[in-house]
């Protein structure tokens, strides 16, 4: 197993400060060095057996650990997380911990190593554990006072408690960072990235909780930082919730927006997350009767045939040509992949309707009246069916006619020339009459 199989990078990339204690020390770094490549060496053939090699080099380290110790303790717990071996690691990791303020190594390389091994951590499915892993690293930083990896150890935190939807924990430590933040000379120069990172925790939430009102007014908030650089994982966090908000509010146009913007970020990251805004962009695109194929875009084209794209794929296609019956079967064939979605699910008796309205639509736009009954029968729905998506078109301004509820008729405005409105309103204004007279010949 490889450094980059952990996304640990740059082991030989920073430079360690040592001072002059002769050449006693050196041989022994030699001998740290030799002994550290030999177990890492032999990390794929006998993992265990590394593991216990890269531990003999820590326990030979005296006092602060060294260039080759600290490495080697590293690998350590990077195996004994392949290895599923949790308290081993967390007692390893918190051995490192103690370690990352020592002279031997600089600040840099030590914060690098911390923040990879949480990346790493956090991708654990054991929440005991995980909790367990911040709080040691949060209260090791403390003590020492390192605002900076304080707060994105933080970040992590805040976000294992969103995903745990422990709610009441997740603002307790939101409201810890907005603190942090808004003292400028508690954080470094990237407070502007981080404040963004905050906002896309709390677009989470909100997001979570169908909070329109404050998931409005955190996103509106999170595009008007503009110091920031931040990484195109954050803003594709930001760009995905805003298109789930823009759906809610059936803007789907806009939604069919955001989502691809935030698929491109993600994309640029490499954040797996790609696919599934991918499928909320069909998605979108199709609510919003787009006549131009989500996949013909440059950026997308190259998912059009990827497994976990091809349900909806499929059902852009069957959309494409505004088959019912062709969606049903889409919906059926990939009924797990499309449905267990909750974000998805909630829409697809939306996609249906939007289809049924054009048939309608188009069905209706040579005559002049047809029965309810003919249009339910082609369309193999109810008569209330048909109803409600005559009303809907009728409302939205795509046609212009009346319902005749008693007679379960359809008439369009077409055959309404001015004759006709001529004679009923002659019509209606004899009928007023007459009841009038009616009235002053009984009161009399």
């Amino acid at each position: 197993m490889s450094d980059d199989d952990f996304m640990f990078e740059g082991d030989e990339d920073y430079e360690f400060e040592f001072e002059d204690d002769g050449n006693e020390e050196e041989d022994l770094n030699v001998d740290a060095e030799n002994n550290y490549y030999n177990a890492k060496a032999m990390r794929e053939e006998n993992p265990k057996r590394a593991k216990d090699m890269f531990l003999e080099i820590v326990n030979e380290s005296s006092g602060d650990l060294d260039e080759w110790a600290f490495r080697a303790l590293k690998q350590a717990i990077k195996l004994c997380f392949a290895a599923d071996k949790q308290e081993e690691m967390l007692r390893l990791y918190q051995q490192l911990l103690g370690s990352i303020n020592s002279t031997h190594l600089t600040r840099n390389y030590t914060e690098k190593c911390i923040n990879n091994i949480l990346e790493y951590a956090s991708n654990s499915k054991n929440a005991k554990f995980l909790d367990e892993f911040y709080k040691a690293t949060l209260k090791t930083l403390e003590k020492q006072q390192n605002n900076r990896l304080w707060l994105k150890t933080n970040m992590k935190y805040a976000e294992f408690f969103l995903k745990q939807k422990n709610f009441h924990k997740f603002k307790a430590i939101v409201k810890q960072l907005h603190k942090l933040l808004d003292n400028e000379e508690g954080v470094d120069q990237n407070r502007g990235a981080h404040i963004l990172e905050l906002y896309s925790l709390e677009i989470q939430f909100y997001t979570e909780v169908q909070d329109t009102k404050h998931l409005k007014e955190i996103y509106d908030k999170s595009l008007r930082v503009r110091s920031a650089i931040p990484h195109p994982r954050i803003l594709g966090i930001v760009r995905e919730c805003g298109g789930k908000m823009h759906m809610l509010e059936r803007k789907w146009k806009e939604a069919q927006t955001e989502f691809f913007e935030a698929f491109k970020c993600y994309d640029e990251a490499g954040s797996l997350a790609r696919i599934q805004v991918l499928k909320y962009l069909v998605l979108a695109s199709m609510l919003s009767e787009s006549k131009i194929n989500p996949f013909d875009s440059p950026e997308t084209l190259s998912y059009k045939n990827n497994p976990e794209i091809i349900s909806m794929t499929e059902l852009v296609d069957a959309y494409e040509r505004y088959d019912v019956k062709a969606v049903e079967r889409v919906l059926e064939k990939h009924h797990d992949d499309i449905m267990n979605d909750t974000f998805i699910s909630q829409y697809v008796g939306k996609i249906i309707s939007t289809i049924r309205s054009h048939v309608l639509f188009e069905t209706i736009q040579p005559l002049t009246q047809v029965k309810l009954d003919f249009l339910a029968e082609y369309l193999d729905v109810s008569v209330p069916v048909v109803e409600q998506a005559l009303v809907d078109l009728i409302v939205t301004g795509k046609i212009n006619g009346r319902i005749d509820a008693i007679n379960n008729v359809f008439t369009s405005a077409k055959v309404e020339d001015t004759d006709d409105l001529e004679n009923r309103l002659i019509e209606s204004t004899q009928k007023v009459w007459e009841k009038l007279t009616r009235m002053e010949k009984q009161e009399a």
